[in-house]
């Protein structure tokens, strides 16, 4: 998968919590999301605008927990791993 099918696939199975997600589709939408992220804060900050990146947030939140549902499935994990605390807290 390259990086704007898994972006497409991303948004488009947003709410699909059922399947597996591939290792290329999770880094990619995590690349994504960073990138999207960091390049909405700068401008953000440039601009004094102050609310893109949130709503960048907003938009990506369910599809984030999807493709993360999905991705700990295919590596034959439970949903529930994202619930755990990170070690050394």
């Amino acid at each position: 998968m390259d990086f704007v099918g898994a972006i497409q696939s991303g948004f488009k199975n947003y709410v699909t919590f059922g399947g597996v997600a591939k290792r290329a589709e999770y880094w990619y939408w995590v690349l994504f999301t960073v990138l999207a992220g960091l390049i909405l804060t700068a401008f953000d900050l440039l601009s004094g605008i102050g609310f893109l990146a949130d709503i960048l947030s907003l938009a990506t939140l369910l599809p984030s927990l999807a493709v993360s549902v999905r991705r700990l499935r295919d590596s034959g994990k439970s949903w529930v791993w994202l619930l755990s605390p990170l070690p050394g807290q």
